[in-house]
């Protein structure tokens, strides 16, 4: 079974969540943060896409240079 699916992040004004999921999408994987920073629309695209009946996950972009630097981010 195949499940239409959208990652999501800052860089993605989503103001329609019902429409996106009319349009056939039934999953929205959110980006959370990085850097120990959360994601500028993280709530509102949460909100927005709960609201709408989709699933949802969640993601941390990980930037690391260094294995210290990813151990910090893990946390």
């Amino acid at each position: 079974m195949q499940i239409k699916a959208i990652d999501i992040s800052t860089w993605n004004v989503v103001d329609d969540f019902v429409k996106v999921r009319k349009a056939g999408i039934k999953a929205v994987m959110i980006r959370n943060g990085y850097l120990n920073k959360t994601d500028d629309r993280y709530h509102s695209h949460m909100k927005g896409a709960i609201k709408a009946g989709l699933d949802v996950g969640t993601y941390t972009y990980i930037m690391s240079d260094t294995v210290e630097q990813a151990r910090s981010e893990a946390r």
